[in-house]
């Protein structure tokens, strides 16, 4: 009896435009967006990279307070890693990145940038020196799916720097290298 007017009640909500969340979702655990251990936070960073500026590497620590290196692990300079978090202090002094399990490497031996801006443009193919060239658009594997036609234009969401080399967001997950035409943003 009691099911059927849960059921009923549920029914006549959604028939009125009522959004229902059932007692599995509405149980579910909320992450919280920083979290603290041992004395130091970690903040969630979306679509960033570290990339290592001592020219002697950076040592990779065990510990969130980076006081435990792990022997023979050094990133070599000029290296690009991916950081899932930014460690800080109490008083919100960045001191250095999560790189993912419990990887840290020091702010001092690496800087840290967004690999995705996100913004609207349109892009025009033209190859130089090639003018009737058209350029591969690529999978999120990095792998040539087709070819676009010279002077073509496409719609651009946003751009990714990975492997060295700037990429254009079309959408659906397809990429297009920055070489191989010309950019103009729209204003968002």
């Amino acid at each position: 009896m009691k099911k059927t007017i849960v059921t009923l009640l549920a029914a006549s909500l959604l028939a009125g435009g009522a959004v229902i969340i059932t007692n599995d979702l509405a149980s579910a655990p909320v992450q919280a967006a920083t979290v603290t251990k041992d004395g130091f936070k970690m903040a969630p960073l979306l679509d960033a990279q570290v990339v290592v500026n001592n020219t002697k590497g950076a040592q990779v620590y065990s510990d969130i307070a980076m006081t435990k290196p792990i022997q023979g692990k050094v990133l070599a300079f000029a290296s690009r890693w991916v950081a899932t978090d930014a460690v800080t202090t109490d008083t919100g002094y960045r001191r250095g990145f999560r790189l993912g399990g419990n990887q840290y490497v020091k702010l001092a031996d690496a800087n840290y940038y967004t690999v995705k801006e996100r913004f609207n443009g349109v892009y025009t193919v033209s190859v130089l020196n090639h003018p009737t060239w058209g350029t591969a658009v690529y999978n999120r594997q990095f792998k040539p799916i087709r070819i676009l036609p010279d002077q073509s234009r496409w719609r651009v969401y946003g751009s990714y720097f990975l492997h060295g080399k700037t990429y254009f967001d079309l959408g659906g997950q397809q990429y297009i290298s920055k070489e191989y035409g010309a950019m103009e943003v729209l204003g968002n």
